[in-house]
């Protein structure tokens, strides 16, 4: 009664759904407040709500308008579960990423060390980074989501406990849940308004809208009518406002969610929040990185997939072609019932399988001369015979012979065309450097030492945000190893020896011989001057964000949050760097002060292109500069 609208009793008539229902009161809703009830004279609102102005509603009557419309109260919006929501944060858009990103890690490190005796915990480290990363930030974002969605509880806030109603000429206090429309209600200074009223009589009333119309100065209640827009009108007080002074009397027009402030309520609460700019600029960089890590990652697959085979083949054409008698060695699980302890494998029948089956490496060895052979070749040359020895080709590369011989030893060999060849090569040497490139193969192509190295600076890439942020860190890389007696052509192929961990005598270009455990304490502490690189160049990334148009010089740095966010992420850094301790936990060093400004030229770099960027687009605006930088 007294409004066109009543969400509560509105009901799908024509069929179309839940979904079409909801639109449709949403829509009805958002329409401008329809009601008549400021217009009427008394005696038509006491007719319209059949009550009487003095002395107001029966309690029977009270009790069955309660039974109709319900109780004077705010209905809430349907919940999602708290732990939905945690969940949600946890494992929702770049999070899933970097859980990927810890499992990988963790697996990596159980391979390791189910086939190494002395596991390197780099990936174990990184696994727990990474996951604690993920946890910490998704708790972050559950408070701030916590925080955001208190909406309903505030209006919660605003509905009266108590209120002062008329019923068969008697004043009572009753629960403001009870207020029922027809209801002659009193309202005092101090009170808060427990329904929409119609006022039929005031003293000296004066109301705070300010929670609903934004209006600062209390404003005045009386019988009158006085604008068309009920929101204008004087003889209308809202649900949840407050009365600061005086008094007045008036007749309940809504209650619940039929009120002004529950309509608000419920356009706050069924709406669906569209999303901010910021916000979809973070889905499309989340969408950019997966796209760009799962590329990698496959990319890196396929490459050490097809690098592992050519350097089975060239290790196999190497060794072969030396003389040497290559085998390859594979493994299998066998079934301990089909095959039990003492079976007799029979290699003619083939009683074993054969197919499916796993590589785990390469030998070679030297077929030894017979016993008598070297009785035999020194008559031949105490003859004067030279000794040629014509035998079987075993290997692609020896298609028509065959040497013989020791390992530094002269070896002769009779060619099939009637030539021959005498060459002295040192076996060992090579064999050494067959057995070095094949040395990851005890492990899955995918975690050899190159593609290791190739995804660690991919990573570093990520975290850089920009190329020239990237670039930034690997000056600073090559400036320590330079430091360190490693310029960069010695860089060059220095990649199998280096993560040797029986070499300890690597010459760098000095000639300084380092040992495994040295070389890898300057190569973190590389890695620790690249992450602090990256932090001094998202400082200018950081602050040439503040504007699209203006200069920084004209826009100041008044903002604390970002002076705070530059000081905090810099200490940060330094902290990792310094604290005692951080070597071991996160193979993170101490960095010599003249380090961190190997970066500062490409910071300043990225702040004056900005600044020209900038300056640009307002000398130009909607020109080819800003058509394609404009962001």
């Amino acid at each position: 009664a007294g409004r066109e609208y009543s969400p509560a009793a509105t009901t799908a008539e024509n069929g179309g759904g839940k979904k079409k229902q909801k639109e449709k009161e949403l829509d009805e809703l958002k329409k401008e407040v329809a009601m008549d009830d400021h217009k009427l004279s008394l005696d038509e609102l006491g007719r319209k709500y059949q009550v009487d102005l003095s002395k107001g509603l029966t309690n029977q009557r009270a009790q069955d308008i309660l039974a109709r419309d319900g109780p004077n109260a705010l209905t809430p919006p349907p919940t999602t579960p708290e732990w939905v929501k945690f969940c949600r944060q946890l494992f929702g858009g770049f999070s899933i990423l970097l859980w990927i990103g810890a499992i990988l890690c963790f697996l990596a490190y159980g391979i390791q060390a189910a086939m190494e005796d002395e596991p390197s915990n780099d990936n174990l480290y990184l696994g727990v980074v990474l996951a604690a990363v993920v946890i910490v930030t998704g708790c972050f974002s559950y408070y701030q989501e916590a925080k955001s969605s208190k909406i309903m509880d505030s209006f919660k806030n605003m509905v009266p406990q108590q209120a002062l109603v008329i019923r068969e000429g008697e004043k009572m206090q009753i629960n403001a849940e009870e207020v029922v429309v027809g209801d002659l209600v009193e309202v005092k200074g101090g009170d808060r308004v427990p329904a929409d009223l119609r006022i039929i009589s005031s003293h000296g009333c004066k109301v705070d809208n300010s929670s609903l119309t934004g209006e600062s100065e209390p404003q005045t209640r009386s019988p009158e009518f006085t604008h068309e827009n009920p929101l204008e009108t004087r003889n209308i007080c809202f649900f949840s406002t407050n009365c600061v002074e005086g008094t007045a009397r008036g007749i309940v027009i809504a209650t619940g969610d039929r009120t002004v402030m529950g309509r608000i309520a419920t356009l706050a609460s069924g709406l669906e929040v569209g999303r901010t700019p910021i916000a979809m600029e973070i889905e499309h960089f989340i969408q950019l990185i997966t796209g760009v890590a799962v590329f990698l990652g496959v990319s890196f697959f396929v490459l050490s997939l097809i690098l592992g085979y050519n350097a089975f083949q060239n290790a196999y054409m190497e060794l072969g072609g030396l003389g040497e008698r290559v085998l390859g060695f594979c493994q299998l699980n066998l079934p301990s019932g089909k095959f039990p302890r003492g079976f007799k494998f029979d290699t003619d029948e083939l009683n074993f399988p054969t197919e499916k089956l796993c590589f785990v490496g390469l030998m070679s060895m030297i077929d030894p001369p017979r016993a008598a052979v070297p009785d035999a070749v020194g008559k031949c040359r105490s003859a004067g015979i030279k000794v040629l020895a014509s035998l079987p080709p075993r290997h692609p590369s020896l298609p028509h012979a065959r040497g013989l011989g020791a390992p530094g030893r002269e070896q002769c060999v009779e060619a099939r065309g009637g030539h021959g060849v005498k060459e002295r090569r040192s076996i060992v040497p090579n064999a050494s450097e067959g057995s070095s490139r094949m040395r990851t193969a005890k492990t899955p192509p995918l975690f050899n030492s190159e593609a290791h190295a190739a995804f660690r600076g991919s990573f570093s890439e990520v975290v850089g945000a920009e190329e020239k942020a990237a670039l930034g860190g690997f000056f600073t890389y090559f400036v320590i190893l330079a430091e360190n007696g490693f310029l960069p052509s010695r860089l060059l192929g220095i990649r199998l020896d280096w993560d040797d961990r029986t070499m300890n005598d690597l010459e760098d270009s000095y000639g300084q011989e380092w040992t495994y455990e040295q070389r890898k304490v300057v190569e973190f502490t590389c890695h620790t001057a690249f992450f602090a690189s990256i932090v001094v160049v998202q400082w200018a990334d950081l602050i040439i964000c503040k504007t699209r148009h203006n200069s920084v010089f004209q826009q100041g740095m008044k903002n604390k949050i970002l002076i705070f966010g530059l000081l905090e992420e810099t200490a940060l850094a330094a902290f990792l760097s310094y604290c005692p301790g951080m070597g071991v936990a996160l193979r993170m060093y101490p960095l010599k002060v003249t380090w961190w400004f190997c970066a500062f030229p490409y910071s300043l770099l990225i702040f004056i292109y900005d600044e020209v960027r900038k300056l640009i687009l307002r000398r130009y605006p909607g020109g080819w500069v800003e058509k394609e930088t404009y962001y």
